[in-house]
């Protein structure tokens, strides 16, 4: 009987992770559960860092036949994971991770120094393979090891965790007298759709994802992150099947600033159509947390019950207020910003760049040279930020760029000239 080791994260605390390696550990599939289970597990639980080197002699003595990793997306994790890569390395053993999440190639080649990210490359080309959640997400280890050794093992949840109709309509009646809702948000259950190979994104596809079974739809328009946005024939035919399957639909416009167009007036006479806006995206405010949202009565007043007593600190009122009260604020920010996105655009397709980035205050560029190296010598040498995006469609490895005003976008286009050779 073959013999698997899991290293991996197990309760408590219980959270996604903790919870998906507990479910698979005490599955039939173990013999211990199960006697017609067809393997033997272990588990080495590293939870704890302060177990870390006893957690190696465990590993080191393990006779697994095969080592089942859950590896971490931080840089303190990851350098643990380094170490735990080079022992089985160097005592021929095999290993098989899986990314519960889609952070890990992002930190890799944006958020770390040279030696943590070559290493990276370098211990994930020798593993036996790769398992991330769903298909768009196999581009992760692109280039990193080999694609026959890139598996897709979706994510699921255990029927006794799901609630029947009769109980969800008891817990909906029950919600009617609650003047406060406390909301626990479950992302991984969010089914997504994905670009396709030139960037766009086809309606078709999301309508085919449209089910009776969906009760929340959540467009963003423009999208991120690649700007891409609906036209109003588009929209229309998405409202239709909505309208049908009784869909609640939400339209997050959060960069409406850079982009005039908008479907706010579904929000201002249909019933189910939430608009939702922020204001960190025009003032680079992220951390005001400011925004509003629009819809029909009722679906406000459950909004409203889904807030904090407090939810908006006095700083951001104040800016609110200021933002109301001061002519020409918001005009005077989008003209300096249209001026500098047809500055850079200009300049982008003068020198031969292709670009992606339609809408929306940020753009995609295809360099002439290595993404990650031109992000690296702009910091260090011209102190200007920005970040490399790793397989984005057919463009490859892309620079991602804020877009302001033309004196900023003129200091970044030189410098890109200069390196970018």
């Amino acid at each position: 009987m073959k013999k698997i080791c899991f290293i991996a994260q197990f309760p408590p605390p219980m959270h996604g992770l903790s919870k998906a390696v507990e479910t698979l550990y005490n599955s039939n599939l173990n013999f211990e559960i199960d006697s017609q289970g067809e393997f033997e597990f272990e588990k080495v639980d590293i939870t704890n860092n302060k177990n870390f080197i006893k957690n190696l002699l465990k590993i080191s003595r393990s006779k697994a036949d095969l080592f089942y990793f859950t590896i971490s997306q931080t840089k303190g994790g990851n350098l643990r994971d380094l170490v735990i890569f080079k022992l089985l390395e160097l005592q021929n053993k095999k290993c098989l991770i899986h990314l519960h999440g889609g952070y890990y190639r992002q930190l890799v080649d944006n958020d770390m120094a040279g030696w943590q990210r070559k290493a990276n490359y370098k211990a994930i080309k020798k593993l036996s393979g790769a398992i991330v959640l769903s298909k768009s997400l196999k581009k992760i280890f692109e280039g990193m090891i080999d694609e026959d050794k890139i598996f897709v093992v979706e994510n699921c949840v255990d029927d006794q965790y799901l609630l029947t109709d009769q109980e969800i309509d008891e817990k909906l009646k029950a919600l009617e007298n609650e003047k406060v809702l406390h909301v626990l948000w479950l992302s991984n259950f969010i089914r997504k759709v994905p670009y396709k190979e030139d960037l766009s994104m086809d309606v078709n596809d999301i309508i085919r994802e449209m089910t009776d079974d969906t009760q929340l739809l959540i467009l963003l328009n423009p999208n991120n992150p690649m700007g891409n946005v609906y036209s109003d024939d588009e929209f229309e035919s998405i409202m239709k099947i909505a309208r049908e399957k009784q869909i609640t639909v939400l339209v997050d416009e959060a960069y409406h600033y850079f982009y005039p167009k908008t479907f706010i007036k579904y929000a201002l006479t249909k019933d189910h159509v939430f608009i939702t806006r922020t204001f960190s995206k025009l003032f680079s405010m992220a951390g005001c947390r400011l925004g509003y949202v629009v819809g029909w009565a009722d679906g406000v007043k459950m909004v409203q019950k889904m807030c904090t007593p407090h939810n908006t600190n006095a700083f951001a009122m104040l800016f609110a207020e200021k933002v109301l009260t001061t002519p020409g604020m918001l005009d005077s920010l989008i003209t300096k910003f249209n001026g500098g996105r047809k500055y850079l655009v200009d300049s982008l397709d003068k020198n031969g760049y292709r670009h992606k980035g339609e809408a929306g205050n940020f753009i995609f560029i295809e360099p002439k040279t290595d993404a990650q190296t031109v992000v690296d010598r702009m910091k260090a040498e011209k102190k200007i930020l920005i970040k490399a995006y790793p397989n984005v469609g057919e463009f490859g490895n892309c620079l991602r760029v804020s877009i302001g005003e033309e004196k900023y976008m003129k200091q970044f286009m030189d410098a890109l000239l200069e390196i970018d050779q």
